[in-house]
């Protein structure tokens, strides 16, 4: 059990799992577990039942990897076993999936921080601030929209990421610079890959028209006629206008145009990889890291890719990760490599 994956439930320690997957990513705000256990280990657990609704953590070894809720329990019958699953998500998957108000809510004054402080408070999420965010002058928050629609409309607008973290909170955040030492390298560590290189999603011009409310500075047509442009030079002429979300000004829709360029950009070169073991030489292995990567047939001879997802699993292959790679460019405003440093499949 020293460097096992355990399910904590109510104070109440449960382990020997058959099969379980843990998945945590910085494109999902909502962390996810499964585990699966046998007959055998189902009819212990009649004497100390699994409820719906528990809250769990998630550990592996000594270290809190996923706090949250069981959500759903499976139970199967096969002609010569029975199984049943636990799953569950993480604390902010009630931001992501419910709606509290019935009428349009309108909030002035505030920044993205004390909105998400607002709107998580009724959930027992904390909030924490990583990355600074300027004030928001005024956003309406539809009554159909979930809690985390709400603010993840107010961090693109910022180029921020919003992201959740090992105590169920809700972390304002940017793409990490932190490096790891263990490289992927085909030949070595990797034991399966999966790339994907796609213009589908990317184009030449983004335009984002917007607006603001007028002020005695602003009137007009200067409030009303916003627009943030950027631009994809490697792309052919395959332009793209997107609706502004909320009110902005000149500079806010210039920035919010140039990440939806970025985002774009680096999910067009991504690639799925699967490595022995849950950890690299120095740690477990863990989203919003930089990783070195030397896999040419893939297309990623020798360059850095961002960590998006991290999913640990146990099965009949014994213990295994499978990482959700991508260009950093997909997580920050930094500037677009030019065309003829791209990968061999760009």
């Amino acid at each position: 059990m020293r460097d096992d994956i355990t399910l904590h439930i109510g104070g109440q320690l449960y382990y020997g799992w058959k099969e379980l997957s843990v998945n945590r990513s910085i494109e999902a705000a909502a962390d996810d577990f499964s585990f699966t256990i046998t007959d055998k280990w189902a009819e212990s657990m009649k004497r100390r039942p699994i409820r719906l609704g528990s809250p769990a953590e998630v550990f592996l070894g000594k270290e809190k990897i996923v706090t949250g809720y069981i959500d759903r329990v499976r139970p199967r019958t096969r002609p010569d076993s029975r199984t049943v699953q636990i799953a569950g998500r993480s604390k902010i998957a009630d931001l992501v999936d419910c709606s509290d108000y019935p009428r349009n809510r309108r909030y002035v004054n505030q920044t993205l921080a004390s909105l998400a402080r607002e709107v998580a408070k009724p959930y027992g999420i904390t909030v924490i601030e990583e990355a600074e965010t300027q004030r928001i002058s005024a956003v309406v928050a539809e009554k159909e929209e979930t809690g985390f629609e709400f603010l993840e409309k107010q961090a693109r607008a910022q180029a921020v990421r919003l992201v959740g973290n090992a105590d169920g909170n809700l972390v304002i955040t940017r793409a990490s610079n932190q490096r790891i030492e263990t490289a992927l390298v085909m030949g070595e560590n990797i034991e399966e890959a999966e790339a994907e290189h796609s213009h589908r999603n990317r184009f030449s011009h983004y335009y984002f028209p917007g607006q603001r409310p007028g002020s005695d500075e602003t009137m007009g047509a200067d409030a009303a006629h916003i627009l943030g442009r950027a631009e994809d030079t490697v792309i052919r002429y395959r332009p793209t206008t997107i609706v502004m979300e909320g009110s902005t000004d000149p500079a806010g829709a210039k920035r919010r145009a140039e990440w939806q360029r970025n985002v774009n950009y680096g999910r067009s070169r991504s690639a799925a990889y699967t490595v022995t073991g849950w950890r690299h030489k120095d740690d477990i292995w863990r989203p919003n890291r930089l990783v070195y990567v030397n896999d040419p047939w893939s297309g990623f001879d020798g360059e850095w890719l961002m960590i998006a997802s991290v999913e640990f699993v146990r099965g009949k292959s014994g213990r295994r990760t499978k990482l959700g790679v991508m260009g950093p460019e997909a997580f920050d405003l930094i500037p677009l490599p030019a065309e003829d440093d791209e990968g061999g499949w760009g």
